[in-house]
C-alpha cells in the first residue's frame, strides 16, 4: 500500500444503496390505498420527484395507475403517494413500482452514499380493512329491505369480529319501520369479502329503492376486522368507527300492479324508477292476448304501458307475466326485475252509460222506450238510480246487460218542454274491485204535452185530425181585400216553433191549412203535427225544413 495516497471513490457509487422493504398503506384510512413506502437501508437526503423516474409496471389487485409524488419520509423512509382503485385495500397480486435513474439528471433522490440507483418493489399489504359500503337487500323479494350486505375493501379473516348491534340505522330513508335489531353474535365465521346482516325487523313498506335518499348507516367502534397480512381496523387509534357509509341498491324491483285502462291498454306500476330496453313484448305475456308494443318509460318512470290485441271484455283479470329476455326491464341500479313477476291486471276503467229515448216529443196517450246502454256489464244498477221527471219508469229489462230497456210513461196534464233523464252513480261496473262512473248522466231533452183538449196540432191525439175545411178568413184592415194570403195572416215578427203559443202559431196553423190542406185544429198551439206540417211546407218552398217559422219563412209565405 503506497502510504499517503487517498483513493476518492465517485459520490454516486454506493455498495449498500440497497430496497429493504417496501408496504402500501391507506394514510387517509378511507379505504383506499395512497401511499407506497420504501424503506432504504440508508437515510433518504433529498427527495426530488421526476415523472419520468418513475412507473408503475404492474398495478397488482389494489390498482395503482399512477405516482403522483415522492417525499423523504421519517428515518430511512422514501413516501412515494400513488393513485389506486378506490374500496380496495388489499389483494393477493401485488403491484410494481420502478425507480430508474435517468442519466445526466441532477435531481435524482439522493441518499446518505450518493445518487440513488435503479430500484424495483413490490409491496406488501400494509393498509388496514374497512367496510366498504353497504348494500340494502329484500331476501324474501317481497319488496321490503330486510337484509344488510356489509362488503369490506378486502377479505377478512376468522379473527375478526362484526354483530348487528355493531351497525346503526341512524335515518330509514324510504324504508320505513326497517329495524337493525341488538343481535351481538359475530357474523364473520371464516375469510369473507362481505357480510349478511339481517334486520331484526323488516320495513314495515314496500320500497325497493331509497327515493329521499337520505339513508343513513354508521359503524361503530365495537367491529374488528382483520386481514390475511395481519392489519387490524382496531388499529386506527384503537378506534373502528366510520361514519355514514356509502350505500348502493341491491333489491330487485317489483311489479306492483297492472291496471286496464282501455280494453286492451295495461298500464304497469313498479316499485321504484325504472329504465328498459324491452322491445315490442319481449319478456312480457298477457293472459289470453299478445302483447304488440310497450313504453320505453323514462328515468324517473314507475310505468310502463302494454299494447295487446284480443281482449274482448272486462269480465276477467287476466295475468301479465315478465320472464327474463334479451331485452331486459331493469331499475335504474341495472337490477332486472324480478323473474317470473306476475300480477292480475285488474279493470281500471270507470264504466259509462248513454241514455236514449224512442220518442222526444210525448203526448197524450204516447209512452217512451228508454235503453240504457252501458260500457260493460253494470253491477247494483236498479230504477232507484234513474231520476225521471214528469213521468214513470216501468221495470228495467236487463236481459241484455249491456242495453237495458224502460217504459217511460209521461204524468197526465203537463205541459213541459225541458225535461232530461239522468242517471246517478250509485251503481258499478262488475270488475273484483268495482269501478264508479265518474259522475251522472243525462239524456237529451225531451218534451211533455199531455194537457187534456190541447195541443191542436201536437196538443192532442195524433188520430184527432180536424176535418179539412175551408180556412176562416183572418180579419183585415179597412180597404184590404179579404184574401187567405200573407198579408192578411197575423204572423207576427218573432219565429214561430216547437211549442209557441198564441196568435202567430194560430196564423200560420191556418195559412198551413189553406195553402197545404195540413187540416190542423187552429188553437194556437204549435205540438208535433203542427210543425210537421210546417217542415212539409218549408221543403216545398225550398227553404230548409227545420220547424223553425221567421223572416225567410214569412217572406216566402208573401208570395202565395
Amino acid at each position: 500500500m503506497l502510504a499517503g495516497v487517498v483513493f476518492l471513490l465517485p459520490a454516486n457509487v454506493d455498495a449498500a444503496n440497497t430496497l429493504s422493504s417496501s408496504t402500501y398503506r391507506d394514510v387517509n384510512l378511507d379505504g383506499t390505498v395512497d401511499t407506497v413506502v420504501w424503506v432504504m437501508d440508508e437515510d433518504p437526503l433529498l427527495c426530488p420527484y421526476e415523472a419520468g423516474d418513475w412507473a408503475v409496471t404492474v398495478a397488482g389487485d389494489i390498482g395503482i395507475t399512477a405516482i403522483t409524488g415522492v417525499t423523504c419520509a421519517t428515518l430511512n423512509e422514501i413516501a412515494i403517494t400513488v393513485t389506486a382503485s378506490a374500496g380496495i385495500t388489499g389483494g393477493t397480486v401485488a403491484p410494481t413500482i420502478t425507480y430508474t435513474q435517468a442519466a445526466g439528471t441532477a435531481n435524482s433522490v439522493t441518499l446518505t452514499s450518493g445518487n440513488m440507483t435503479d430500484k424495483s418493489g413490490s409491496p406488501t399489504d400494509l393498509a388496514k380493512p374497512q367496510i366498504r359500503s353497504i348494500t340494502y337487500q329484500d331476501a324474501d323479494d317481497d319488496g321490503k329491505m330486510d337484509r344488510l350486505d356489509v362488503i369490506y375493501t378486502e377479505q377478512v379473516t376468522v379473527g375478526s369480529f362484526l354483530s348487528a348491534n355493531d351497525l346503526l340505522l341512524n335515518v330509514v330513508g324510504s324504508f320505513t319501520g326497517a329495524v337493525i335489531g341488538a343481535d351481538a353474535s359475530d357474523l364473520i365465521g371464516g375469510t369473507v369479502s362481505a357480510t349478511w346482516v339481517p334486520l331484526g325487523t323488516e320495513a314495515s313498506v314496500v320500497a325497493t329503492y331509497d327515493t329521499l335518499g337520505t339513508l343513513d348507516i354508521t359503524a361503530q367502534n365495537d367491529f374488528s376486522l382483520l386481514d390475511a397480512s395481519g392489519n387490524n381496523s382496531q388499529d386506527q387509534d384503537g378506534n373502528a368507527d366510520q361514519d355514514q357509509l356509502i350505500w348502493t341498491d341491491g333489491i330487485n324491483p317489483i311489479l306492483l300492479s297492472a291496471s286496464r285502462t282501455a280494453l286492451n291498454t295495461i298500464v304497469l306500476t313498479f316499485s321504484e324508477p325504472m329504465d328498459t330496453t324491452t322491445t315490442a313484448g319481449e319478456g312480457w305475456t298477457v293472459a289470453g292476448a299478445t302483447v304488440t308494443a310497450n313504453t320505453d318509460p323514462a328515468d324517473t318512470g314507475t310505468t310502463m304501458t302494454l299494447t295487446t290485441t284480443g281482449l274482448t271484455s272486462y269480465s276477467s283479470t287476466p295475468a301479465v307475466t315478465y320472464a327474463s329476455a334479451t331485452g331486459t326491464t331493469m331499475d335504474i341500479a341495472s337490477r332486472e326485475l324480478a323473474n317470473a313477476s306476475t300480477v292480475d291486471a285488474a279493470d281500471a276503467v270507470a264504466p259509462t252509460v248513454a241514455v236514449t229515448l224512442s220518442d222526444y216529443a210525448i203526448d197524450i196517450g204516447e209512452t217512451a222506450l228508454i235503453t240504457f246502454t252501458f260500457s260493460e256489464a253494470p253491477t247494483g244498477f236498479t230504477s232507484a238510480d234513474v231520476t225521471v221527471p214528469n213521468g214513470t219508469l216501468g221495470t228495467i229489462d236487463a236481459s241484455t246487460p249491456t242495453a237495458q230497456t224502460a217504459t217511460f210513461t209521461p204524468t197526465a196534464d203537463v205541459t213541459d218542454l225541458v225535461n232530461v233523464i239522468t242517471v246517478g252513480t250509485g251503481w258499478t261496473d262488475g270488475a273484483i274491485s268495482p269501478n264508479a262512473p265518474v259522475g251522472t248522466t243525462d239524456s237529451s231533452n225531451y218534451q211533455i204535452t199531455t194537457v187534456s183538449g190541447g195541443g191542436g196540432g201536437g196538443g192532442g191525439s195524433r188520430t184527432k185530425k180536424a176535418t179539412p175545411a175551408t180556412p176562416a178568413v183572418p180579419t183585415v184592415a179597412p180597404g184590404t181585400p179579404a184574401s187567405p194570403n200573407a198579408q192578411g195572416y197575423a204572423f207576427g215578427t218573432l219565429t214561430v216553433k216547437m211549442g209557441t203559443k198564441g196568435e202567430a202559431c194560430r196564423a200560420w196553423q191556418m195559412f198551413l191549412n189553406a195553402k197545404s190542406n195540413a187540416g190542423l185544429v187552429t188553437d194556437g198551439w204549435c205540438g208535433k203535427l203542427t210543425i210537421a206540417a210546417a217542415k212539409k211546407w218549408q221543403g216545398s218552398m225550398g227553404l230548409v225544413a227545420d220547424g223553425f217559422l221567421g223572416p225567410m219563412s214569412r217572406s216566402k209565405a208573401a208570395m202565395q
